[in-house]
């Protein structure tokens, strides 16, 4: 009976797991960062929900034409702290 030589094989498994254990790690890195950033999403949130409570905290903007203001003015759910940064992003950068 002929021999077959498993070698090629047996290096494609190795290589491959190698690169299997190096995409795990980058995977668990950015699953760790993700985590960070929302984690610091959420406190900017709820910074943004107390300057949101404080007295005299609306801004307001002045439109540069009648299509951006058609697009600012338009009604926003005013519920959540995803909405809430988002007015508060518009506010920042809108200046």
């Amino acid at each position: 009976m002929p021999t077959v030589d498993l070698t090629p094989l047996t290096e494609l498994i190795e290589r491959l797991s190698r690169q299997h254990a190096d995409l795990s790690a980058a995977t668990a890195g950015w699953q760790a960062r993700a985590l960070q950033a929302e984690e610091r999403l959420l406190q900017l949130a709820a910074t943004i929900e107390r300057d949101d409570d404080a007295p005299g905290s609306s801004v307001s903007v002045e439109p540069d034409d009648q299509e951006e203001s058609s697009q600012r003015n338009a009604p926003v759910d005013s519920g959540g702290a995803w909405a809430r940064l988002r007015r508060w992003w518009k506010g920042q950068t809108v200046r």
